[in-house]
C-alpha cells in the first residue's frame, strides 16, 4: 500500500507540476516581455514545476504516512463520544468550504486558484474538527449528563495503558506473578526482538545462560496462560542497534512504560522521559518495613565482608548484617535493627545481638 502511494503522489505531483508550470509560462508570455518563444518558457516552467513536484513525492508521501500513524493513536486514544464529535466538526468544516467556494469562485483566481479549494476546505476541517473536540463538555452536557462521552473516555483511559516487558525481567519470573494479580490494568507489549534474544539464550552453550533463557521461555508461556491483561506479541523491524536502545525507542513511539529490573536501563530511560516500573523498586515497597530500634529475629548463616559480622535473611530474602555476628552462625538470635540501606538493588538490614533477649 505504501509503495502504491508513493508510486500515485510521484504521478500525480509530476502531472500538476507540468500543467501548473505551463499556465505559469503562459501567464509570464502574456503579461511579461520575454524574448524566447512562447511555447519554450511553457516547455521550461512546466519542466521545472514539474521536476519540483517529483522532489516534493517522497516528502510528501513520508508525511503522510507519520500523520496517518499519529491520526490512528490520536482516535485509539480518543473515547466514541470524541470520535463522533470530530467527524462531526470535520464533515461540517468540509460543507462550509464547499459553500464558501461556491460563493465566490475562488477558482477564478489566476494560477493559485485551481489549488486554493483544496487549501480552504483543510483549513475549515481542521477548524471544525478542534472547534467542535474543544466543546466536548459542553455537548456532554446537553446529552444527559454525560452518557458515551463520559462513560467511554474514562474506559479508554482504564485500558490504554501500555507496557513493555524487556528480557531481563521475563527471565527473572516476578513479573507472572505481578501480572496475575491484576494490578496492571492495559496491554503487556513483548516485542519479537525480546523473544529472539531469549531463544539465543536459551540456545547459549552456556549451561547458566542456558537455563536462564529456558527459564523465560517458561514464564512468557505462563504469563499468557495465567495473566488476566491482554498479551501482544509485537513484530518489530530488525536493526542493528542494541536490545535496549530498540525498547527505548518503541516505548517512546508506542507511548508505552517500560517494566525492568536493569537498573542502568532505567536510569537512561528515565533521562529520555519513558516511564519506568522497576521492579525491584516495587519489590521493595511490598516488604514489611522494619525501622531502627525494633527487635527481630533472625538466624545467622554465614560470615559477613567485614571482620566478626554475621549474615541472615528474612522471610522476604532481605539481607541482614549482625555486628559482631560470626560467632553466631547456625543459632537464631533476637537482633535489634540499628540502621538500614535502601537502593534500587534491594534492602540491607543492619543490627546487633539484643543482650537482654
Amino acid at each position: 500500500m505504501k509503495r502504491f502511494i508513493r508510486v500515485f503522489l510521484f504521478i500525480i505531483l509530476a502531472l500538476v507540476g507540468v500543467f501548473s508550470g505551463w499556465q505559469l509560462g503562459q501567464f509570464l508570455s502574456t503579461n511579461f516581455s520575454i524574448p524566447l518563444n512562447p511555447n519554450l518558457v511553457n516547455g521550461l516552467t512546466a519542466g521545472v514545476c514539474g521536476a519540483i513536484g517529483i522532489a516534493l513525492a517522497p516528502i510528501l508521501a513520508q508525511t503522510m504516512f507519520l500523520l496517518g500513524s499519529w491520526l490512528v493513536r490520536a482516535v485509539h486514544q480518543m473515547s466514541l463520544g470524541d470520535v463522533i464529535l470530530g467527524f462531526t466538526g470535520l464533515i461540517l468544516g468540509l460543507l462550509v468550504a464547499y459553500l464558501i467556494n461556491l460563493a465566490a469562485d475562488i477558482e477564478r483566481i489566476p494560477i493559485v486558484g485551481v489549488y486554493l479549494p483544496a487549501v480552504l476546505a483543510v483549513l475549515s476541517a481542521y477548524i471544525g474538527l478542534t472547534l467542535f473536540l474543544s466543546r466536548r463538555e459542553e455537548f456532554s452536557n446537553i446529552l444527559a449528563g454525560g452518557g458515551i462521552f463520559s462513560r467511554s473516555r474514562e474506559r479508554s483511559k482504564r485500558t490504554d495503558h501500555r507496557f513493555l516487558l524487556d528480557t531481563n525481567v521475563i527471565i527473572d519470573g516476578r513479573i507472572a506473578d505481578v501480572l496475575k494479580s491484576g494490578i496492571l490494568d492495559g496491554t503487556v507489549i513483548i516485542p519479537s526482538f525480546v523473544l529472539a534474544e531469549l531463544q539465543y539464550v536459551a540456545d547459549s552453550t552456556d549451561a547458566i545462560r542456558r537455563a536462564r533463557g529456558r527459564r523465560g521461555l517458561e514464564v512468557l508461556n505462563r504469563i499468557q496462560k495465567e495473566s488476566p491483561v491482554k498479551i501482544n506479541i509485537l513484530e518489530a523491524k530488525s536493526s542493528g542497534d542494541p536490545v535496549d536502545q530498540r525498547l527505548l525507542k518503541l516505548g517512546k513511539s508506542l507511548g508505552a512504560s517500560l517494566i525492568t529490573n536493569d537498573f542502568n536501563l532505567a536510569q537512561i530511560a528515565r533521562l529520555q522521559g519513558l516511564p519506568i516500573i522497576n521492579l525491584n523498586d516495587l519489590a521493595n515497597a511490598l516488604k514489611p518495613v522494619v525501622l531502627p530500634g525494633e527487635e527481630i529475629t533472625i538466624t545467622v548463616i554465614k560470615e559477613g565482608k567485614e571482620s566478626d559480622q554475621g549474615v541472615g535473611y528474612l522471610d522476604d530474602g532481605t539481607m541482614v548484617v549482625i555486628e559482631n555476628g560470626k560467632q553466631l552462625i547456625g543459632e537464631t538470635v533476637s537482633a535489634m535493627v540499628t540502621s538500614i540501606l535502601q537502593t534500587s538493588a534491594g534492602r540491607m538490614i543492619f543490627g546487633r545481638k539484643n543482650e537482654h533477649s
